[in-house]
């Protein structure tokens, strides 16, 4: 009977019985689901991160195909155009006649010179030592922008072309981020987009900072060798190529380290190397540096003689500057570029005479109180403003002493200068409104005696000398010449009120 039961069990198809494969499939399986479900959720994520690099590089692509292809990112037309608008500043004399009193080119000594008036070494030189590919690239050298970002120590020999570092001079954007990086990228390739390679070279060496406050070769030119730029020889034209990268401590003036040689010798190197000069003629002039004009009495890196503007001039530019920033909603960068190569012609309330006395009554202390030195060996100091009826100011000083430089701290209107008014509050704040509101005349006769009992049962105020007035009827005018401290108090305290007073104070000179 056993052995009819076991010739009974159901067979599958290939022969074995259904009991033993149940046990050989569970055998096989064993541990195969965890490996699956990992194969899977990897797959998922290459998937997805695929899909993310496609549509974000899709993105990117179109966004700089749109940006490189589309409207012009840079004019340089524009640029060049305003190279030598020269704005100029205007007072008038006694007679009424405008005068000019400034010329205002900005800190930048920079004169532009067409390509045509370049020599083809200092193309070379230039060429050859910065951007080797600048004739053949689109506005990017993709081989070095790409080893840089793969290894940042090749970042010193510079990933930047010629089209990406005329970008950065006309921004002044020099930001080290990937943002700002990006941005560059895609203005260099529009740049090449619009413009010939002859057009973005002149454009870069017309911007180019070449130190001793030299911007673009013509003036550098002028400055270390006192020469046209057509005039360059070839050491020359060398050099000028190897101040750019650090145009500081590469200048000749400076020379930090030897630089100014260094780079010179560089650059005839490069130059070699890519067969723009002989072996023959780099071997001749290797070591060997250009003649260099006497820098002369200038202690500072710029060679060139600063003109220090007047306090009132210098006042004025601020207050176009504000101006021009609040009418055209300029930024602060825009405006100021306006007032040294906008060519505006600014004409300025100033009275030329009466300015000049001040500034010498300033410069030479005439007139001023004999003052003791204060602890840190300096004498005290002082402004004016002057304004005249209409209330145009007129003349205007800062401090004491000769004005040496530009953007000095200027008392007069700096913000910072937080003092307590003196004796110009009782024009402010008595005077005028009485005699506006008709409270009193300027001959009007007032008792000239402080109150009495109105401070803590004393006598108050006291005049400059200490003293609480003499009792006597004086005029209004001769109270105000003589800054008396009695009569305006009396004014306000029994003719015209605090109220009208602050009022006036508040709404009409705008006193907080």
């Amino acid at each position: 009977m056993a052995k009819k039961t076991e010739k009974n069990i159901p067979l599958n198809p290939d022969g074995s019985n259904a009991k033993g494969k149940k046990k050989k499939a569970k055998k096989k399986s064993k541990g195969h689901p965890k490996l699956y479900v990992a194969f899977l959720t990897l797959f998922c994520i290459f998937v997805a991160g695929m899909l993310t690099v496609i549509i974000i590089g899709n993105s990117v692509a179109s966004y700089m195909d749109s940006h490189v292809n589309g409207e012009l990112a840079i004019n340089l037309e524009d640029y060049k155009d305003s190279q030598n608008q020269t704005s100029i500043m205007y007072g008038y004399n006694d007679a009424g006649k405008a005068i000019e009193l400034a010329r205002l080119h900005g800190t930048e000594n920079r004169i532009w010179v067409d390509f045509e008036e370049m020599p083809e070494n200092l193309i070379q030189a230039y060429v050859c030592l910065e951007d080797r590919k600048f004739f053949t690239h689109p506005g990017v050298d993709w081989i070095r922008t790409i080893a840089v970002m793969i290894k940042p120590e090749f970042a010193g020999q510079g990933a930047s072309t010629i089209t990406q570092q005329l970008i950065k001079n006309l921004t002044d954007d020099d930001q080290t981020t990937y943002n700002r990086k990006f941005n560059e990228i895609i203005r260099a390739l529009n740049l090449e987009k619009n413009y010939s390679k002859k057009d973005i070279i002149e454009a870069y060496l017309n911007t180019v900072s070449l130190g001793a406050g030299c911007y673009g070769v013509k003036t550098a030119a002028e400055t270390y060798f006192g020469k046209e730029v057509s005039e360059l020889n070839l050491l020359e034209c060398c050099a000028l190529a190897g101040i750019t990268k650090a145009p500081y401590t590469n200048n000749p003036y400076v020379n930090k380290d030897g630089n100014f040689q260094k780079r010179i010798d560089r650059c005839l190197k490069a130059m070699w190397e890519e067969g723009k000069i002989s072996e023959k003629t780099y071997n001749k002039y290797l070591g060997k540096s250009p003649k260099v004009k006497p820098r002369g009495s200038a202690s500072t890196e710029s060679d060139e003689k600063v003109d220090v503007l007047s306090w009132y001039e210098e006042y004025v530019i601020d207050q176009v500057i504000a101006d021009l920033q609040k009418e055209y909603e300029y930024d602060y960068q825009e405006a100021s570029r306006m007032i040294y190569y906008g060519g505006l012609r600014i004409y300025a309330a100033v009275d030329i005479d009466m300015e000049k006395t001040l500034e010498d009554m300033y410069r030479n202390r005439t007139g001023f109180p004999n003052s003791r030195y204060d602890s840190r060996g300096q004498l005290p100091q002082s402004s004016m403003t002057i304004m005249d009826y209409q209330g145009r100011i007129v003349a205007l000083v800062g401090g004491t002493g000769k004005k040496t430089a530009n953007n000095v701290y200027n008392r007069a209107v700096d913000h910072r200068a937080k003092r307590q008014p003196g004796s110009s509050i009782k024009p402010l704040s008595v005077y005028a409104p009485a005699v506006d509101l008709g409270v009193v005349s300027a001959n009007a006769p007032i008792i000239e005696k402080a109150l009495e009992g109105y401070n803590n049962g004393k006598d108050w105020p006291q005049n400059f000398n200490g003293d609480h007035g003499k009792g006597d009827y004086i005029t209004v005018e001769t109270a105000l010449v003589k800054s008396l401290n009695t009569v305006p108090v009396r004014i306000l305290h029994e003719m015209l009120g605090t109220k009208t007073s602050m009022k006036y104070c508040n709404e009409m000179f705008h006193l907080n």
